[in-house]
């Protein structure tokens, strides 16, 4: 039975550090809103045996990886290993940036054939939500979700750096 022919039981696969759980939290209320199935870590492995296992299932059966890229995932072990398997398996991965964190060479090399986003510039609500859903084939009644969505409680620090503001007044 071949395995890659069956249909991904996830959208995304969320890759993120432990201690951006707030953000992530508010990317699967999204998510849950507009009907995107996710596997998240936490609510998928109830129990340490077999952990490495069980992630790298959730990443073979997500259409995408959604990295949210910051200053603790970039020296996060696992997510590193998540990345890795997903960028072997040919698992398209979609960095969103969430905090100002310079992107480390690494994964600037891993990652330097996608397009990059920042949670300023592409809110959680709808930009993000609009992206993905673009990429795992859902289409999104956003009138609907719109009318119940509440605001980002979240304050998030802007991404834009003092640097990156001079190198684009420059240009």
């Amino acid at each position: 039975k071949n395995t890659m022919s069956q249909e991904k039981k996830y959208d995304v696969f969320i890759s993120y550090s432990r201690k951006d759980s707030a953000i992530a939290d508010e990317i699967c209320k999204a998510f849950d809103q507009v009907g995107i199935t996710y596997f998240i870590d936490r609510e998928e492995i109830k129990i340490e045996k077999d952990y490495i296992e069980k992630i790298a299932n959730g990443i073979d059966n997500s259409k995408i990886v959604l990295f949210l890229a910051s200053t603790t995932s970039y020296t996060s072990k696992y997510v590193n290993i998540e990345l890795k398997y997903a960028f072997d398996k040919e698992v398209l991965i979609l960095p969103y940036q969430i905090d100002n964190a310079a992107i480390t060479k690494k994964y600037q090399m891993l990652l330097s054939s996608v397009n990059w986003y920042n949670i300023n510039e592409h809110p959680i609500n709808p930009k993000l939500i609009e992206t993905i859903a673009e990429h795992v084939g859902k289409e999104i009644d956003f009138d609907e979700i719109n009318k119940s969505v509440e605001p980002n409680p979240l304050e998030v620090k802007k991404v834009v750096n003092e640097e990156s503001k001079i190198r684009m007044s420059e240009t």
